[in-house]
Protein backbone atom coordinates (compact mmCIF):
# COMPACT_ATOMS: atom_id res chain seq x y z
CA UNK A 1 0.00 0.00 0.00
CA UNK A 2 0.96 3.66 -0.34
CA UNK A 3 1.63 6.28 2.16
CA UNK A 4 -1.74 6.84 4.25
CA UNK A 5 -1.33 10.87 2.58
CA UNK A 6 -2.30 10.05 -0.66
CA UNK A 7 -5.33 9.76 -2.01
CA UNK A 8 -5.66 7.63 -5.92
CA UNK A 9 -8.79 9.42 -8.44
CA UNK A 10 -10.66 7.57 -10.73
CA UNK A 11 -12.57 9.08 -13.12
CA UNK A 12 -16.05 7.61 -15.05
CA UNK A 13 -14.78 9.02 -18.67
CA UNK A 14 -18.26 9.36 -19.92
CA UNK A 15 -19.76 10.51 -16.60
CA UNK A 16 -17.37 13.24 -16.28
CA UNK A 17 -17.40 14.29 -20.47
CA UNK A 18 -21.68 14.61 -19.55
CA UNK A 19 -21.43 16.60 -16.64
CA UNK A 20 -18.39 18.81 -17.42
CA UNK A 21 -19.40 19.77 -20.74
CA UNK A 22 -23.49 20.13 -20.36
CA UNK A 23 -24.76 23.34 -21.53
CA UNK A 24 -22.06 23.65 -24.27
CA UNK A 25 -19.05 24.64 -22.01
CA UNK A 26 -17.08 21.95 -24.18
CA UNK A 27 -14.06 23.83 -22.63
CA UNK A 28 -14.34 22.28 -19.28
CA UNK A 29 -13.94 18.82 -19.20
CA UNK A 30 -9.88 19.59 -21.05
CA UNK A 31 -8.61 20.23 -17.13
CA UNK A 32 -6.11 19.46 -14.79
CA UNK A 33 -7.50 16.49 -12.36
CA UNK A 34 -4.21 17.61 -9.71
CA UNK A 35 -5.77 20.98 -9.57
CA UNK A 36 -9.22 20.32 -9.72
CA UNK A 37 -9.53 17.76 -6.83
CA UNK A 38 -5.93 18.42 -4.93
CA UNK A 39 -6.87 22.23 -4.91
CA UNK A 40 -9.22 22.99 -3.38
CA UNK A 41 -11.51 19.68 -3.06
CA UNK A 42 -8.74 16.89 -2.10
CA UNK A 43 -6.91 18.78 0.77
CA UNK A 44 -10.05 19.95 2.21
CA UNK A 45 -11.89 16.97 1.88
CA UNK A 46 -9.09 14.19 2.81
CA UNK A 47 -6.08 16.10 4.24
CA UNK A 48 -3.79 14.41 1.91
CA UNK A 49 -2.35 14.65 -1.36
CA UNK A 50 -3.71 13.08 -5.26
CA UNK A 51 -2.07 9.76 -6.22
CA UNK A 52 -2.49 8.45 -9.27
CA UNK A 53 -5.43 9.17 -11.54
CA UNK A 54 -7.10 6.41 -13.66
CA UNK A 55 -9.53 7.70 -16.44
CA UNK A 56 -11.73 4.86 -17.60
CA UNK A 57 -13.63 5.10 -21.17
CA UNK A 58 -15.41 3.22 -23.67
CA UNK A 59 -13.41 3.28 -27.30
CA UNK A 60 -15.64 5.49 -29.77
CA UNK A 61 -15.72 3.09 -32.73
CA UNK A 62 -15.19 4.66 -36.23
CA UNK A 63 -18.53 3.46 -37.04
CA UNK A 64 -20.50 5.15 -34.08
CA UNK A 65 -23.69 6.82 -35.35
CA UNK A 66 -23.98 9.19 -32.33
CA UNK A 67 -22.23 12.17 -34.07
CA UNK A 68 -19.65 12.72 -37.09
CA UNK A 69 -15.98 12.08 -35.88
CA UNK A 70 -16.69 11.29 -32.52
CA UNK A 71 -14.14 9.11 -32.90
CA UNK A 72 -11.35 11.98 -34.07
CA UNK A 73 -12.28 14.28 -30.76
CA UNK A 74 -12.38 11.16 -28.29
CA UNK A 75 -8.73 10.83 -29.55
CA UNK A 76 -7.98 14.29 -29.28
CA UNK A 77 -9.71 14.33 -25.66
CA UNK A 78 -7.85 11.62 -24.63
CA UNK A 79 -4.57 13.24 -25.39
CA UNK A 80 -4.98 16.30 -23.58
CA UNK A 81 -5.01 14.37 -20.06
CA UNK A 82 -1.84 14.32 -19.78
CA UNK A 83 1.06 12.47 -18.25
CA UNK A 84 0.27 11.94 -14.73
CA UNK A 85 -3.16 10.12 -15.81
CA UNK A 86 -3.67 6.52 -16.34
CA UNK A 87 -5.62 5.35 -19.30
CA UNK A 88 -7.50 2.54 -19.57
CA UNK A 89 -9.45 2.45 -22.50
CA UNK A 90 -12.37 -0.54 -22.95
CA UNK A 91 -12.10 -1.31 -26.49
CA UNK A 92 -14.66 -4.32 -27.14
CA UNK A 93 -13.90 -6.29 -30.20
CA UNK A 94 -11.00 -4.37 -31.27
CA UNK A 95 -9.09 -5.53 -28.41
CA UNK A 96 -7.65 -9.17 -29.88
CA UNK A 97 -5.64 -6.60 -32.57
CA UNK A 98 -4.14 -4.39 -29.99
CA UNK A 99 -1.51 -4.76 -27.34
CA UNK A 100 -2.58 -4.00 -23.94
CA UNK A 101 -0.04 -1.45 -23.33
CA UNK A 102 1.05 -0.90 -19.52
CA UNK A 103 -1.65 0.26 -16.67
CA UNK A 104 0.23 2.87 -15.61
CA UNK A 105 0.57 7.34 -15.78
CA UNK A 106 0.96 8.38 -19.11
CA UNK A 107 0.23 5.19 -20.88
CA UNK A 108 -3.01 3.92 -22.90
CA UNK A 109 -4.11 0.44 -21.28
CA UNK A 110 -6.67 -1.05 -23.38
CA UNK A 111 -9.03 -4.28 -22.27
CA UNK A 112 -11.59 -5.98 -23.53
CA UNK A 113 -14.11 -5.49 -20.90
CA UNK A 114 -14.31 -3.23 -17.92
CA UNK A 115 -13.80 -6.58 -15.86
CA UNK A 116 -10.45 -6.92 -17.29
CA UNK A 117 -8.75 -4.27 -15.64
CA UNK A 118 -10.92 -4.82 -12.27
CA UNK A 119 -8.54 -8.29 -11.75
CA UNK A 120 -5.67 -6.00 -13.17
CA UNK A 121 -6.17 -3.50 -10.34
CA UNK A 122 -7.02 -6.09 -8.03
CA UNK A 123 -3.76 -7.47 -8.21
CA UNK A 124 -1.72 -4.12 -7.50
CA UNK A 125 -0.54 -3.56 -4.72
CA UNK A 126 0.74 -0.19 -4.93
CA UNK A 127 -2.94 1.69 -4.81
CA UNK A 128 -3.90 4.09 -2.61
CA UNK A 129 -5.92 3.75 0.82
CA UNK A 130 -7.93 6.18 0.51
CA UNK A 131 -10.24 6.76 -2.97
CA UNK A 132 -11.94 9.42 -4.87
CA UNK A 133 -14.43 8.60 -8.19
CA UNK A 134 -15.06 11.24 -10.42
CA UNK A 135 -18.86 9.45 -11.63
CA UNK A 136 -22.86 9.61 -12.03
CA UNK A 137 -23.27 9.28 -8.67
CA UNK A 138 -21.79 5.67 -7.91
CA UNK A 139 -23.31 3.15 -9.81
CA UNK A 140 -22.25 0.11 -8.13
CA UNK A 141 -23.75 -2.25 -11.30
CA UNK A 142 -20.63 -1.03 -13.07
CA UNK A 143 -17.72 -3.76 -12.51
CA UNK A 144 -15.16 -0.95 -11.63
CA UNK A 145 -17.58 1.20 -9.31
CA UNK A 146 -18.10 -2.21 -7.40
CA UNK A 147 -14.91 -3.17 -6.83
CA UNK A 148 -14.05 0.72 -5.22
CA UNK A 149 -16.64 0.23 -3.33
CA UNK A 150 -16.02 -3.13 -2.09
CA UNK A 151 -12.35 -1.62 -1.48
CA UNK A 152 -12.53 1.11 -0.26
CA UNK A 153 -15.82 1.83 1.73
CA UNK A 154 -16.52 3.61 3.38
CA UNK A 155 -12.88 5.47 2.82
CA UNK A 156 -14.59 6.14 -0.65
CA UNK A 157 -15.61 9.81 -1.88
CA UNK A 158 -18.03 10.13 -5.23
CA UNK A 159 -17.53 13.48 -6.81
CA UNK A 160 -20.64 14.55 -8.94
CA UNK A 161 -19.45 16.54 -12.05
CA UNK A 162 -21.78 19.94 -12.26
CA UNK A 163 -25.15 18.97 -14.63
CA UNK A 164 -25.39 15.44 -13.10
CA UNK A 165 -27.38 14.62 -10.28
CA UNK A 166 -26.77 14.05 -6.82
CA UNK A 167 -28.71 11.18 -5.30
CA UNK A 168 -26.38 9.83 -2.47
CA UNK A 169 -26.08 12.52 0.44
CA UNK A 170 -22.45 11.56 1.28
CA UNK A 171 -21.29 12.71 -2.14
CA UNK A 172 -19.62 15.90 -3.16
CA UNK A 173 -20.46 17.84 -6.12
CA UNK A 174 -17.74 19.53 -8.03
CA UNK A 175 -18.28 23.12 -8.52
CA UNK A 176 -18.25 25.03 -12.07
CA UNK A 177 -15.88 27.13 -10.73
CA UNK A 178 -13.04 24.54 -9.59
CA UNK A 179 -13.68 23.40 -13.52
CA UNK A 180 -12.35 26.65 -14.86
CA UNK A 181 -9.72 27.10 -12.35
CA UNK A 182 -8.23 23.46 -13.94
CA UNK A 183 -8.75 24.44 -17.45
CA UNK A 184 -5.67 22.69 -19.50
CA UNK A 185 -3.64 25.24 -21.35
CA UNK A 186 -3.86 25.44 -24.91
CA UNK A 187 -1.62 23.26 -26.76
CA UNK A 188 -0.70 23.38 -29.70
CA UNK A 189 -0.28 19.71 -30.44
CA UNK A 190 -4.27 19.05 -29.96
CA UNK A 191 -5.10 22.78 -30.83
CA UNK A 192 -8.55 23.49 -28.89
CA UNK A 193 -9.91 25.20 -32.30
CA UNK A 194 -9.51 21.53 -34.14
CA UNK A 195 -11.57 20.07 -31.67
CA UNK A 196 -14.40 23.13 -31.90
CA UNK A 197 -14.34 22.72 -35.95
CA UNK A 198 -15.09 19.07 -35.39
CA UNK A 199 -17.59 19.72 -32.79
CA UNK A 200 -19.26 21.89 -35.66
CA UNK A 201 -19.23 19.51 -38.44
CA UNK A 202 -20.69 16.87 -36.13
CA UNK A 203 -23.50 19.35 -35.35
CA UNK A 204 -23.65 20.15 -39.21
CA UNK A 205 -23.77 16.43 -40.21
CA UNK A 206 -26.57 15.35 -38.06
CA UNK A 207 -28.77 18.47 -38.80
CA UNK A 208 -28.20 17.41 -42.45
CA UNK A 209 -29.30 13.52 -41.45
CA UNK A 210 -32.45 14.40 -39.99
CA UNK A 211 -33.09 16.80 -43.33
CA UNK A 212 -32.35 13.75 -45.39
CA UNK A 213 -34.14 11.48 -42.97
CA UNK A 214 -37.26 13.82 -43.70
CA UNK A 215 -37.28 13.77 -47.32
CA UNK A 216 -36.50 10.26 -48.56
CA UNK A 217 -36.83 8.37 -45.14
CA UNK A 218 -39.18 6.03 -46.75
CA UNK A 219 -37.00 5.65 -49.95
CA UNK A 220 -34.31 4.26 -47.42
CA UNK A 221 -36.84 2.12 -45.49
CA UNK A 222 -37.80 0.29 -48.71
CA UNK A 223 -34.34 -0.12 -49.60
CA UNK A 224 -33.49 -1.91 -46.49
CA UNK A 225 -36.84 -4.06 -46.49
CA UNK A 226 -35.06 -5.44 -49.79
CA UNK A 227 -32.14 -6.76 -48.12
CA UNK A 228 -32.32 -10.37 -46.56
CA UNK A 229 -32.68 -10.59 -43.10
CA UNK A 230 -31.12 -12.90 -40.32
CA UNK A 231 -33.06 -14.92 -38.17
CA UNK A 232 -33.36 -12.61 -35.51
CA UNK A 233 -35.43 -9.56 -36.37
CA UNK A 234 -33.69 -7.53 -33.43
CA UNK A 235 -30.44 -8.23 -35.40
CA UNK A 236 -31.42 -6.68 -38.58
CA UNK A 237 -29.49 -3.38 -37.87
CA UNK A 238 -26.16 -5.65 -37.89
CA UNK A 239 -27.15 -7.24 -40.50
CA UNK A 240 -28.32 -4.09 -43.18
CA UNK A 241 -24.99 -2.08 -42.11
CA UNK A 242 -22.52 -4.88 -43.20
CA UNK A 243 -24.60 -5.13 -46.61
CA UNK A 244 -21.99 -3.14 -49.20
CA UNK A 245 -24.12 -3.44 -51.81
CA UNK A 246 -26.71 -1.04 -49.67
CA UNK A 247 -24.67 1.10 -48.05
CA UNK A 248 -23.28 2.17 -51.90
CA UNK A 249 -26.71 2.66 -53.00
CA UNK A 250 -27.54 4.89 -50.13
CA UNK A 251 -24.19 6.44 -50.15
CA UNK A 252 -24.62 7.51 -53.74
CA UNK A 253 -28.50 8.94 -52.96
CA UNK A 254 -27.00 10.92 -49.62
CA UNK A 255 -24.31 12.58 -51.98
CA UNK A 256 -26.76 13.26 -54.77
CA UNK A 257 -28.90 15.12 -52.43
CA UNK A 258 -26.09 17.04 -50.66
CA UNK A 259 -25.39 18.32 -54.22
CA UNK A 260 -28.89 20.08 -54.94
CA UNK A 261 -29.11 21.44 -51.13
CA UNK A 262 -26.27 23.89 -51.75
CA UNK A 263 -24.95 24.12 -48.53
CA UNK A 264 -22.52 26.69 -47.61
CA UNK A 265 -19.92 24.00 -46.55
CA UNK A 266 -18.88 21.73 -49.38
CA UNK A 267 -15.84 20.97 -48.59
CA UNK A 268 -17.95 19.02 -45.63
CA UNK A 269 -20.90 18.00 -48.64
CA UNK A 270 -17.99 16.26 -50.41
CA UNK A 271 -16.68 14.53 -47.55
CA UNK A 272 -16.92 10.86 -48.27
CA UNK A 273 -17.09 10.08 -44.61
CA UNK A 274 -19.56 12.29 -43.85
CA UNK A 275 -21.73 11.12 -46.92
CA UNK A 276 -21.23 7.62 -45.58
CA UNK A 277 -22.20 8.32 -42.01
CA UNK A 278 -25.67 9.95 -43.10
CA UNK A 279 -26.14 7.03 -45.14
CA UNK A 280 -25.53 4.56 -42.23
CA UNK A 281 -27.50 6.40 -39.85
CA UNK A 282 -30.51 6.55 -42.38
CA UNK A 283 -29.88 3.01 -42.57
CA UNK A 284 -29.88 2.15 -38.92
CA UNK A 285 -33.02 4.04 -38.68
CA UNK A 286 -35.14 2.76 -41.29
CA UNK A 287 -34.03 -0.77 -39.43
CA UNK A 288 -35.31 0.00 -36.01
CA UNK A 289 -38.13 1.26 -37.47
CA UNK A 290 -39.31 -2.01 -39.94
CA UNK A 291 -38.27 -3.84 -35.86
CA UNK A 292 -40.66 -1.93 -33.86
CA UNK A 293 -43.19 -2.44 -36.86
CA UNK A 294 -42.76 -5.99 -36.66
CA UNK A 295 -43.23 -6.22 -33.10
CA UNK A 296 -46.61 -3.81 -33.17
CA UNK A 297 -48.11 -5.47 -35.98
CA UNK A 298 -47.22 -9.58 -35.12
CA UNK A 299 -51.15 -10.80 -33.54
CA UNK A 300 -50.97 -13.18 -31.04
CA UNK A 301 -52.36 -16.71 -32.43
CA UNK A 302 -53.36 -17.55 -28.87
CA UNK A 303 -54.03 -16.07 -25.31
CA UNK A 304 -50.56 -17.28 -24.47
CA UNK A 305 -49.01 -15.47 -26.96
CA UNK A 306 -50.46 -12.52 -26.09
CA UNK A 307 -47.31 -12.06 -23.33
CA UNK A 308 -43.78 -13.24 -25.36
CA UNK A 309 -42.04 -14.90 -22.62
CA UNK A 310 -38.06 -15.76 -23.22
CA UNK A 311 -36.19 -19.19 -23.04
CA UNK A 312 -34.75 -19.45 -19.72
CA UNK A 313 -37.19 -17.41 -17.72
CA UNK A 314 -36.58 -18.98 -13.80
CA UNK A 315 -39.80 -19.67 -12.28
CA UNK A 316 -40.22 -17.52 -9.52
CA UNK A 317 -39.47 -14.65 -11.80
CA UNK A 318 -42.28 -15.80 -14.27
CA UNK A 319 -44.97 -14.02 -12.57
CA UNK A 320 -43.21 -10.53 -12.16
CA UNK A 321 -42.53 -11.22 -15.87
CA UNK A 322 -46.02 -11.56 -17.05
CA UNK A 323 -46.73 -7.57 -15.38
CA UNK A 324 -43.77 -5.92 -16.88
CA UNK A 325 -44.73 -3.50 -19.68
CA UNK A 326 -44.74 -5.01 -23.14
CA UNK A 327 -42.37 -2.25 -24.09
CA UNK A 328 -39.94 -4.10 -21.38
CA UNK A 329 -40.92 -7.53 -22.15
CA UNK A 330 -40.22 -7.01 -25.92
CA UNK A 331 -36.68 -5.53 -25.15
CA UNK A 332 -36.09 -8.49 -22.85
CA UNK A 333 -36.88 -11.27 -25.75
CA UNK A 334 -34.62 -9.10 -28.35
CA UNK A 335 -32.10 -8.82 -25.76
CA UNK A 336 -31.92 -12.63 -25.11
CA UNK A 337 -31.77 -13.60 -28.82
CA UNK A 338 -29.30 -11.08 -29.37
CA UNK A 339 -27.31 -13.57 -26.12
CA UNK A 340 -28.16 -16.45 -27.65
CA UNK A 341 -25.85 -15.85 -30.68
CA UNK A 342 -23.46 -14.00 -29.10
CA UNK A 343 -23.07 -15.30 -25.35
CA UNK A 344 -20.12 -13.22 -24.93
CA UNK A 345 -21.83 -9.96 -25.37
CA UNK A 346 -20.72 -7.04 -23.29
CA UNK A 347 -20.85 -3.70 -22.48
CA UNK A 348 -22.93 -1.74 -23.12
CA UNK A 349 -25.65 -4.34 -23.45
CA UNK A 350 -24.37 -6.77 -20.60
CA UNK A 351 -22.31 -5.94 -17.16
CA UNK A 352 -21.12 -8.50 -14.80
CA UNK A 353 -22.42 -7.64 -10.96
CA UNK A 354 -18.74 -8.89 -9.18
CA UNK A 355 -20.60 -9.14 -5.73
CA UNK A 356 -22.54 -11.89 -7.27
CA UNK A 357 -21.68 -15.10 -5.60
CA UNK A 358 -22.43 -16.80 -8.98
CA UNK A 359 -20.99 -14.27 -11.57
CA UNK A 360 -24.81 -13.30 -12.26
CA UNK A 361 -24.77 -10.58 -15.19
CA UNK A 362 -27.28 -7.70 -16.28
CA UNK A 363 -28.91 -6.76 -19.19
CA UNK A 364 -28.84 -3.32 -19.37
CA UNK A 365 -31.65 -1.20 -21.35
CA UNK A 366 -34.03 1.96 -21.02
CA UNK A 367 -37.68 1.45 -22.25
CA UNK A 368 -41.08 2.72 -21.05
CA UNK A 369 -39.34 5.34 -19.73
CA UNK A 370 -37.65 3.25 -17.21
CA UNK A 371 -33.57 2.72 -16.64
CA UNK A 372 -33.67 -1.68 -16.57
CA UNK A 373 -31.88 -4.65 -15.04
CA UNK A 374 -32.09 -7.74 -15.85
CA UNK A 375 -30.08 -10.34 -13.35
CA UNK A 376 -29.22 -13.72 -15.38
CA UNK A 377 -26.83 -16.37 -15.14
CA UNK A 378 -25.58 -19.20 -17.84
CA UNK A 379 -25.74 -23.12 -16.91
CA UNK A 380 -25.28 -25.82 -18.74
CA UNK A 381 -24.72 -23.18 -21.56
CA UNK A 382 -28.09 -21.53 -21.49
CA UNK A 383 -28.70 -18.16 -20.37
CA UNK A 384 -31.32 -18.37 -17.06
CA UNK A 385 -33.27 -14.91 -16.51
CA UNK A 386 -33.39 -14.64 -12.72
CA UNK A 387 -34.60 -11.07 -11.58
CA UNK A 388 -35.26 -7.61 -13.40
CA UNK A 389 -36.56 -4.08 -11.67
CA UNK A 390 -36.66 -0.55 -13.34
CA UNK A 391 -33.31 1.37 -11.22
CA UNK A 392 -34.58 4.74 -12.13
CA UNK A 393 -35.41 7.06 -8.66
CA UNK A 394 -33.48 4.42 -6.46
CA UNK A 395 -30.79 4.35 -4.12
CA UNK A 396 -28.44 2.46 -6.86
CA UNK A 397 -26.83 0.74 -4.13
CA UNK A 398 -29.07 -0.55 -1.97
CA UNK A 399 -31.10 -1.40 -5.84
CA UNK A 400 -28.10 -3.61 -6.66
CA UNK A 401 -28.16 -5.52 -3.02
CA UNK A 402 -31.81 -6.34 -3.60
CA UNK A 403 -31.04 -7.30 -7.06
CA UNK A 404 -27.77 -9.38 -6.52
CA UNK A 405 -29.51 -11.51 -3.71
CA UNK A 406 -32.74 -12.47 -5.12
CA UNK A 407 -30.64 -12.79 -8.19
CA UNK A 408 -28.27 -15.50 -6.59
CA UNK A 409 -30.45 -17.00 -4.37
CA UNK A 410 -32.76 -17.47 -7.30
CA UNK A 411 -30.16 -19.43 -9.35
CA UNK A 412 -28.82 -21.74 -6.16
CA UNK A 413 -32.28 -23.11 -6.34
CA UNK A 414 -31.75 -23.45 -9.95
CA UNK A 415 -28.24 -25.36 -9.69
CA UNK A 416 -30.01 -27.48 -6.37
CA UNK A 417 -32.51 -28.58 -9.56
CA UNK A 418 -30.57 -29.33 -12.05
CA UNK A 419 -28.59 -31.63 -9.47
CA UNK A 420 -31.22 -33.44 -8.14
CA UNK A 421 -32.47 -34.21 -11.91
CA UNK A 422 -29.39 -35.95 -12.26
CA UNK A 423 -29.60 -38.30 -9.46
Amino acid sequence: MRNDNRVDLFVVGADFYTGATRNGRLEDGWCDFTTLVEEPVAKGYFGRLLGTTWYLTDQVSTESLRSFEEHKRQSMWLSRQGSGVALIIVDGAKYATRPPGVLSPGVKFRCKREDDVVRVLKQREDLAENAMVISADGEVGSPLLSFLHEKYDPRLVTLVPPGLEIHDKGSVRIARQHLEQARLKHDPQVPWNAYLESKERGKLAGIWYERAQGEFGNLIKGFVQSVPTVEVPSLRQSNVLSDLSLGHRVGERVADILKTWKEDDRRLAHDRDCIDFIGRKLIAHAADAILAEGVQQCPPSTADAEQPEPEGLHCDFQRKYRRLPREVQNKICEMVDTLRLDPHLGWPQVKGLITSRHQIKELRFDAADGVWRVAFAFANGKAILLAADDKSGQSEKKFYARLIEKADRRFETHLASLSGRKH
